[in-house]
């Protein structure tokens, strides 16, 4: 039988230097680096069972190894395709139909305390349109969700810009693709991002401020 939902989270390996730039700009690399790693944790638990497949797709493929060691066990783990952030989405949504998975939703690691109700949500939009996106304040998107098909989105898009969104919504309705809008939600790419975070402290998301808290003392005090 074939599982009618997928849920995938992109995730980049926690090398300092690598992960959160802007971030590590008002802290320090190693600090971001491990913030990284615990909002891909955070992320991790606070969506798991949501779907009836969990993929997470991980780079550098080197670092799969990594991954099996902190990823919970109802996760797959696999690399993500060659390209561009668009090359390497539109292989993601590509294999979901070929695998015929009926609805599929893709995140990142960006938004940890994102609300579980609005992937939820997203899935249920998924019986009535073709796509589900999850707009991000910085004008990108937190969320992009399809149906069995994959629309001609990831290609021609400003990607890291405040107009991946808006581009994404042209392509859409350029092909004749129905689509939905979920509240929009904030990304953690900034210091002021941090301090919106802390703002916005809440117990389901207890163990993140816990860690966010011991990662300040240990870094930054």
């Amino acid at each position: 039988m074939t599982s009618k939902t997928m849920l995938g989270v992109f995730a980049k390996f926690w090398e300092a230097g690598k992960v959160k730039t802007r971030l590590a700009c008002d802290t320090n690399n190693q600090f971001a680096a491990e913030i990284y790693q615990a909002f891909l944790l955070s992320t991790l638990k606070r969506v798991s069972g949501l779907a009836e497949a969990q993929i997470l797709c991980v780079t550098p493929v080197e670092r799969l190894a990594d991954f099996a060691l902190v990823t919970p066990p109802n996760w797959t783990i696999t690399a993500q395709s060659d390209g561009d952030l668009g090359e390497r989405m539109n292989s993601f949504f590509q294999q979901a139909v070929e695998r015929q998975f009926k609805k599929t939703v893709l995140i990142g690691t960006d938004s940890p305390t994102l609300p579980v109700d609005m992937i939820q949500k997203a899935f249920e939009a998924l019986e009535d349109v073709d796509c589900v996106i999850g707009p991000a304040v910085d004008g990108g998107y937190y969320l992009i969700g399809c149906q069995q098909q994959v629309p001609p989105i990831f290609a021609g898009i400003h990607w890291s810009s405040d107009k991946v969104l808006e581009q994404t919504i042209e392509a859409l309705r350029g092909a004749g693709y129905s689509y939905d809008l979920l509240p929009p939600w904030f990304d953690i790419d900034t210091i002021d991002d941090l301090r919106e975070l802390r703002e916005s402290r809440d117990d389901s998301s207890r163990w993140l401020y816990q860690r966010l808290d011991e990662l300040e003392a240990k870094h930054l005090a």
